[in-house]
């Protein structure tokens, strides 16, 4: 029981690091959108990178708050472990499909794999 408890602290507690990292980085975006130079006070170095180094934030940003999301699924993915170590199991194949189908199967996924076919 110990060990349960433990693990999902730490899972726990990941991810709330995750996230609030994720929240500082966003936050970070936002300050940059509203420094962003305009176009006639900077050079053509600026005009390229400040766009491009922006976005590579706004990624991380992304990428750790989709690091917390899954953490999270995975931390509630062991409550049935408390119940019995098979439920740990049958859990764990459900939130994979459901991370599965949500990464790769979803109907936003589509739209968005549409909308960069355009471009």
């Amino acid at each position: 029981m110990e060990i349960q408890l433990l693990t999902l602290a730490c899972i726990f507690v990941f991810a709330f690091f995750k996230f609030l990292w994720s929240i500082r980085l966003f936050n970070n975006v936002l300050v940059l959108i509203g420094a962003a130079p305009q176009p006639g006070q900077c050079d053509e170095v600026i005009k390229r990178e400040y766009p491009r180094q922006t976005t590579l934030v706004i990624g991380r940003a992304a990428m750790n708050f989709n690091g917390g999301s899954r953490t999270y699924y995975f931390g509630l993915d062991l409550l049935p472990w408390f119940v019995h170590p098979y439920l740990l199991i049958v859990s764990t194949v459900i939130v994979i499909l459901v991370l599965y189908r949500r990464d790769f199967r979803s109907v936003t996924l589509q739209l968005l794999d549409d909308l960069r076919a355009h471009h």
